[in-house]
């Protein structure tokens, strides 16, 4: 009942002016209740919502569950934000919290594990005609995407927005369809007109669908790969384009650079009922995940496990789980998700790396990535589990 008369006028920040003024430690105080308020009341409403409820009550626990779901949406987005820019809450205005997290509420009901194919068709080379009109653009300068407002959500530009740049096409690459329209990476230098802007691959976390991120991340990877392969790494000779396959060759040696992924893992070790929760020596204070590394040359995944693990908490896990894999575009990991099973060993921080690590429950965890990211999803998935 709290959470609906909090929706009275339609969810506005402005009903969380309390927060104006407090810290943001204090900020995250004041919103996790709200969080486990809505998050309990959109359980029973769904509840309710989908066992055999009359039609005309149904209909009045939708409207409630919009309700609901609209509020969730800027509390959840408040203290994402407030931790990752620590900014006061009286900073955020609605019009930018909605449009930051339009999708959010697409993610609450979708599976967590993207484990099948979307809507984009992978090809090098394209048709002719392809290149025209309403293609996609995914241009970069720098690290950052030029994008544009699509009511209020962030878009790539199109092949007629780009004819109106002043700019420079350092490298073009043509990516393949999504939804049947044509896709384009390009490395550009100039400056941005008016109307348009600029976003880093982790600032559109959470602003655009999941199929567009990781779009964007391959287009970003691919103009990498390209910028770092102009020599062979062999012989020091001029790279040319690879003709048959995305590539690129050396025309003195032969020798081929593919586009670069580096495998990593990532785990949640368990006992129990509790999980082991990280902090990383570079993060800002109070924020938890769970462990990862790199696979070194000559390990199978499961080796990997094993080793960071030691490395960095000094514990030995036993029963992994695999669950999924996320591209994470940053510059180029290809994370592997797992749960382990704590088999024996003390705590001992990897020094430089390991800031501080501890065993939670669910209901006093720190503060943890969302679950725009691979570690939220195994949190979550353990926090599932236990019911």
């Amino acid at each position: 009942d709290l959470c609906l008369r909090a929706t009275d006028n339609g969810g506005k920040v402005d009903d969380f002016a309390q927060f104006a003024g407090m810290s943001w430690s204090k900020n995250l105080t004041v919103l996790r209740p709200w969080l486990r308020w809505i998050h309990a009341s959109l359980s029973i409403i769904r509840h309710f919502n989908s066992s055999g409820t009359p039609a005309e009550l149904k209909l009045n626990y939708t409207q409630h569950l919009q309700q609901l779901e609209r509020v969730w949406r800027v509390v959840n987005i408040s203290a994402h934000v407030v931790v990752t820019s620590r900014v006061r809450c009286r900073q955020i205005t609605e019009q930018f919290v909605l449009c930051y997290f339009l999708f959010l509420i697409k993610r609450w009901g979708s599976s967590m594990w993207p484990s099948s194919p979307d809507e984009f068709s992978a090809n090098h080379v394209m048709a002719e005609g392809d290149d025209s009109g309403e293609a996609w653009y995914f241009a970069f300068m720098r690290d950052e995407l030029i994008c544009k407002s699509v009511q209020g959500i962030p878009e790539p530009i199109t092949a007629d927005d780009f004819r109106w740049f002043d700019v420079e096409t350092r490298s073009k690459h043509f990516l393949g369809h999504y939804a049947n329209r044509p896709c384009f990476a390009l490395s550009v230098k100039g400056a941005v007109p008016e109307g348009f802007a600029k976003l880093g691959l982790r600032g559109l976390l959470g602003r655009t669908s999941q199929s567009m991120f990781y779009l964007a991340g391959r287009a970003k990877q691919v103009i990498d790969w390209h910028q770092t392969n102009q020599f062979c790494g062999r012989c020091g000779e001029s790279m040319q384009v690879h003709g048959a396959d995305r590539a690129m060759q050396c025309g003195a040696c032969r020798f081929i650079a593919y586009p670069r992924l580096s495998p990593s893992i990532i785990v949640l070790i368990t006992k129990g009922d509790e999980m082991l929760l990280a902090r990383n020596a570079a993060w800002p204070q109070g924020m938890y995940s769970t462990l990862a590394g790199f696979v070194e040359a000559g390990e199978s995944i499961e080796q990997t496990v094993h080793r960071e693990v030691m490395e960095e908490v000094g514990l030995e896990v036993g029963e992994l789980k695999y669950f999924g894999s996320q591209s994470w575009p940053f510059p180029n990991s290809l994370m592997l998700g797992f749960h382990a099973k704590y088999v024996g060993g003390d705590i001992v921080c990897q020094p430089g790396e390991i800031a501080d690590a501890q065993w939670y429950r669910k209901d006093t965890l720190p503060q943890i990535p969302p679950k725009t990211a691979i570690s939220g999803w195994l949190i979550q998935e353990f926090i599932d589990q236990l019911g």
